[in-house]
């Protein structure tokens, strides 16, 4: 039976968790394993057309696909309202908000 676009949905949200928190636990051990991961999440991000939290965003490089540990190969800053990642791989600067305190005046 064909799953429902909605299922597949939900599906696919929870293939990306699993592979966001094997990438983690594998990542000290073999970097480009944990890269694979992010790489087989872009594509199931792209067939199946899901957003992705501000939290996975967070630990995937946009310029080259790496998987992001804080303090290993990015650097984390906060800087006004927003939270910078900095890739140490490509030098890629990513600034995400820092939430609800971004959008109130």
């Amino acid at each position: 039976m064909k799953l429902t676009k909605t299922d597949q949905k939900k599906v696919a949200k929870e293939h990306v968790k699993q592979l966001l928190s094997e990438a983690s636990k594998v990542f000290d051990k073999d970097k480009k394993l944990a890269n694979r991961y992010v790489e087989m999440i872009i594509a199931i991000r792209n067939k199946i057309k899901i957003r992705l939290s501000k939290e996975q965003k967070a630990r995937i490089c946009k310029e080259c696909n790496s998987f992001l540990v804080p303090g290993k190969n990015c650097e984390v800053r906060i800087k006004n309202k927003s939270i910078i990642y900095h890739c140490k791989e490509c030098n890629a600067a990513r600034r995400l908000s820092r939430g609800e305190d971004s959008r109130k005046k």
